[in-house]
């Protein structure tokens, strides 16, 4: 982009201006957002293991009943 004083810009020229940087801005949320809802759907289909939450028989016990 070549190197312009907004002294020397039209009136409409900086409004044209702002209106392509929130263009810009709002494509690149919009991609975020994407990639974000991709890992956070990736994340749940390979997270935990499916024997969370089960309980598990005592391994060692000793004479008092103490596991």
């Amino acid at each position: 982009m070549p190197k312009s004083s907004l002294a020397s810009m039209s009136v409409d020229a900086p409004i044209r201006f702002k209106a392509d940087i929130e263009n810009v801005l709002v494509a690149r949320a919009d991609q975020l957002r994407r990639d974000l809802s991709k890992l956070s759907s990736h994340n749940k289909k390979a997270g935990g293991s499916p024997l969370k939450g089960r309980k598990v028989a005592v391994k060692y016990r000793d004479r008092s009943g103490n596991t």
